[in-house]
């Protein structure tokens, strides 16, 4: 049988747990379908607008004291860094199914999931996320897309918009995304879908976490950028219930000044470790959208938090499953509410069951 070839376009060898693990989950539903006609694999280029941002040693250039400031840093955590991209790119051995960076060579491009169209991230309109080609028998199908960001900047529209209307079908991971599609490229038709790691379930995810090995009961704290209250409030939390608190972070640096007998940094992990300490979790406070994520997934409290302009892919997530109220900005937690996960359980079932049937119908329907 002259099988198809499935390419997958995604920040894969982003070092950034989420960007590995929804690529990965993206892969498995694709390569366990039991469907015998195509063969899927993850298109294995990666831009250098998106390898830059995960060097071993970042220098900011704005000011002098920066100079100082940021090298001092990136040689503090140089031999975490080192050993965290060694765990990354282990994953990545063991599990992804690469396939060549030429998306020429595939019949199907599937675009996501992730901030594959955020042009802050892939500085500017980068032509691989939109599975540009000159085969033109390419056919192109977005799952869980995201702009990452509230409004397309005017100077990127047409490009994208030109780019866009070569897809056979279009998905994004939230409403606000598909409203940019609407209302500022005038493109309509495009659905609302799941993140891709709900495609597993938390058994099949425990399987490739790495246990974690603190003895004592504890919280985890899981942020991009340091909020304030987000620490406030998981230390106020441990305290009342006796627990130690591991965080997870990209590096020291001021977060050392937190360090003691009850508070771990934990920098140089790999997406089975992160995987491991989020499941064995009393309690999360995070401001990153796959750190809420897996949190449902494996049944735990948490809270989520701001991150800059790109919450509004958490708060489609929320609202979709009626947690809203997880979404702290200013107000108090009330830790005394739990969530039910019954009643969540049953919403995101039904939404992973409509996720799935997009994808796999929008494939079935390219063959």
């Amino acid at each position: 049988m002259n099988n198809k070839k499935i390419g997958i376009v995604t920040f894969h060898r982003a070092y950034n747990f989420g960007a590995a693990l929804q690529a990965y989950a993206l892969q498995e539903e694709l390569h366990n379908s039991g469907n015998d006609s195509y063969r899927v694999a993850i298109v294995d280029y990666t831009p250098s607008c998106i390898s830059n941002r995960y060097r071993l040693i970042k220098i900011d250039l704005s000011s002098t004291l920066s100079i100082i400031k940021s090298f001092i840093n990136s040689i503090l955590n140089l031999p975490f860094i080192y050993y965290k991209k060694r765990l990354f790119n282990y994953f990545i051995d063991k599990y992804f199914l690469l396939g060549s960076d030429n998306i020429d060579k595939y019949n199907i491009a599937v675009c996501g999931s992730d901030q594959i169209w955020n042009p802050s991230l892939t500085k500017g309109v980068n032509p691989f996320y939109y599975a540009e080609s000159n085969y033109s028998g390419l056919v192109k199908i977005s799952y869980a897309a995201s702009f990452g960001i509230s409004s397309i900047p005017e100077l990127y529209r047409d490009s994208i918009k030109s780019s866009l209307l070569k897809f056979s079908k279009l998905s994004l991971r939230e409403i606000d995304g598909v409203k940019i599609l609407e209302d500022e490229l005038d493109i309509s038709g495009a659905e609302v879908v799941l993140d891709p790691c709900f495609f597993l379930n938390a058994k099949q995810w425990m399987d490739i976490a790495r246990k974690y090995k603190g003895k004592k009961k504890y919280i985890v704290i899981y942020q991009f950028i340091q909020n304030n209250k987000l620490i406030q409030d998981a230390k106020e939390y441990a305290r009342l219930n006796s627990c130690n608190i591991v965080e997870l972070t990209v590096s020291y640096g001021k977060n050392l000044l937190r360090l003691n007998s009850t508070y771990s940094i934990v920098v140089a992990a790999g997406p089975a470790d992160f995987l491991g300490i989020i499941m064995n979790a009393e309690f999360v406070f995070t401001n990153s959208f796959h750190g809420s994520v897996f949190s449902m997934i494996f049944g735990k409290q948490f809270y989520s938090y701001p991150f800059s302009d790109r919450s509004s892919r958490l708060l489609s997530l929320l609202k979709q499953v009626d947690l809203e109220d997880r979404f702290i900005t200013t107000q108090e937690c009330g830790f005394s509410k739990i969530i039910e996960y019954a009643d969540v359980n049953n919403k995101l079932e039904s939404l992973i069951s409509k996720s799935r049937q997009f994808l796999h119908d929008s494939v079935a329907s390219s063959l």
